[in-house]
């Protein structure tokens, strides 16, 4: 038996219920013979749950909350840091994902190669600043990260959010495999 941390087994958590929620939203589950006569305590619940759906920009917001804020709230900063190696490799990939008007006037971030992206993203995420918008056709979200006089405005189309998400849960799924060998 794999003797993990309490703090491991919280973000073990956050990605197993993240993936779940990806599956069952893959899966039209809410449209399901399943769903409509699953029982539930307070019926009020599974209204709600139909009402807002499970593959919406909300739902994303909560799983980017999960898979970014979570593990720099958990961990000592020693442990993270190990953890951040693997959040670091896709810093890169969000930059190609990101729209032209994208910019930050935090400094050293001059340009959007320079932009770290995990850290406005955490921060907009952590304090729900996160507007979504269609614009031609297509779902958009601004993540908002302001400390006094700077700004960081990060556009991103929804779609490729999803992407991040699913990289970011593989990133969390690596670092458990190579920590205890699985």
């Amino acid at each position: 038996m794999i003797n993990i941390t309490s703090e491991e087994s919280l973000l073990l958590q956050s990605l197993s219920v993240t993936a779940l929620l990806g599956e069952l939203s893959n899966n039209n589950f809410l449209n399901s013979d399943y769903f409509e006569n699953l029982p539930f305590e307070n019926e009020s619940f599974k209204s709600i749950i139909k009402m807002s759906g499970l593959g919406n920009p909300a739902s994303m917001q909560i799983m980017l909350y999960a898979l970014l804020v979570v593990p720099k709230e958990l961990f000592s900063k020693t442990s993270y840091n190990e953890l951040e190696t693997h959040f670091a490799k896709i810093n890169q990939q969000i930059c190609a994902m990101v729209e032209d008007d994208t910019y930050s006037t935090y400094d050293n971030e001059g340009s959007k190669e320079k932009i770290n992206y995990l850290r406005h993203l955490r921060n907009a995420v952590a304090h729900s600043k996160c507007d979504y918008f269609d614009e031609n056709q297509k779902c958009f979200v601004v993540f908002n990260d302001n400390h006094k006089a700077q700004q960081c405005s990060i556009k991103i189309e929804c779609v490729k959010v999803g992407i991040l998400l699913m990289d970011l849960q593989n990133l969390v799924l690596e670092y458990f495999k190579e920590k205890y060998k699985l």
